[in-house]
């Protein structure tokens, strides 16, 4: 047997190094933690399936019957539930997106494609390729021209609209101009 063989079968698990999984074993009780918050937990007796199809069943954001939605984020290696009403806006990240929250920011791994789709119901809407706008954060807007808008939101921050959201945003938003009003048409 070569000399450095039988030195390794000497040394304990701790210094030959942990196998992968309890390398990640945290993580994995975080999210089998968040999949207990998120999942029906209602036992189901094998012969009454009838009324298990009928239920609805949650979408992978944990709306369902009854059930409030709600988004997870990730910050400094926690993850927190967060209330879709307190986010002013979410923006992409490549292969994530960012909710901010005020001037706090949570990351997780998720599409703008398919967020636009969850959060339009609770009053987002898409107002450029990488931004999704919570419309209860809007202080005010103004118009840039050419169909395009810049925002500023209630904690401060602005965001500017792309023209190719310019429908979406006025069905979302009635950011009409104004009639002129009677006085300057008398004169």
């Amino acid at each position: 047997m070569p000399p450095g063989v039988r030195d390794k079968r000497r040394q304990s698990a701790d210094e030959r190094g942990s196998p992968l999984w309890t390398q990640h074993a945290p993580e994995a009780v975080i999210c089998i933690a968040m999949n207990l918050l998120i999942a029906d937990h209602e036992p189901e007796a094998p012969t009454d399936r009838s009324r298990a199809a009928a239920r609805p069943t949650p979408d992978a954001h944990g709306a369902g019957a009854g059930r409030p939605l709600f988004l997870v984020g990730e910050r400094e290696h926690r993850l927190y539930p967060l209330d879709p009403a307190a986010v002013d806006y979410v923006r992409s990240a490549g292969n994530y997106v960012i909710y901010h929250l005020g001037g706090v920011e949570y990351i997780a791994r998720e599409s703008i494609k398919r967020l636009d789709a969850v959060l339009a119901p609770a009053g987002f809407v898409r107002i450029e390729r990488s931004l999704l706008l919570n419309v209860r954060a809007i202080a005010y807007a103004q118009p840039l021209g050419h169909g395009s808008f810049v925002f500023t939101l209630v904690s401060g921050a602005r965001l500017h609209s792309s023209h190719a959201y310019r429908d979406s945003i006025l069905a979302a938003l009635p950011l009409r101009r104004r009639a002129p009003s009677s006085l300057s048409a008398s004169r």
